[in-house]
């Protein structure tokens, strides 16, 4: 979601992406989303990901190549 908007029950934005598996909504809708449906979330700041708690975990599973190529993506590599 892009152009995110807290609100009382949760937050309001647009699809940032194409949905797959929702043919009523495309690339812009508004959509609002509940707190207890949010599992997960992301932002970058100066070209570092911030979040992305679930990749993270998955990371410590990943083959040293695959973790690497994502770290480097999100900024995590270290210096």
């Amino acid at each position: 979601m892009n152009e995110l908007e807290l609100r009382e029950a949760g937050l309001s934005g647009k699809l940032g992406n194409h949905p797959n598996s929702l043919p009523d909504l495309q690339l812009g809708s508004t959509v609002n989303v509940s707190d207890d449906a949010i599992t997960d979330w992301s932002y970058a700041k100066h070209g570092v990901y911030q979040g992305h708690f679930t990749t993270k975990v998955l990371m410590a599973h990943m083959p040293k190549r695959l973790r690497n190529q994502v770290e480097a993506v999100y900024g995590w590599a270290s210096a």
